[in-house]
């Protein structure tokens, strides 16, 4: 919880984390929670252009739907270390949808 209220991770990946602590009971608080800290925006933009590129190559799809397929791509990879909010507003001026396109 002191993680999540300085900011180092987002409470997303609170059930992730705690799973991982059953599991691996052993393992010292660096080692399980060094996957779930908030990324960087360097990996935050790669991860995004990777799933823009493969969601630009889906056929016969407007770019809302390109958008939430790109968005679960890019949340499945990043869920707890990265701003849903931002990670949408990336993909959806990457893949040229307004947001009205985006709402499910």
């Amino acid at each position: 919880m002191r993680l999540i209220n300085a900011g180092a991770i987002r409470a997303e990946a609170l059930d992730r984390m705690v799973d991982a602590v059953v599991r691996r009971p052993d393992a010292t608080v660096a080692d399980l929670f060094a996957p779930f800290r908030i990324s960087e925006d360097g990996v935050v933009d790669r991860t995004v252009r990777s799933s823009v590129e493969r969601a630009q190559a889906l056929p016969n799809r407007s770019p809302g739907t390109r958008v939430r397929w790109a968005m679960g791509e890019v949340m499945r990879n990043l869920v707890g270390r990265a701003d849903p909010r931002a990670v949408e507003r990336r993909l959806v001026e990457q893949l040229a949808a307004s947001p009205s396109e985006v709402v499910p």
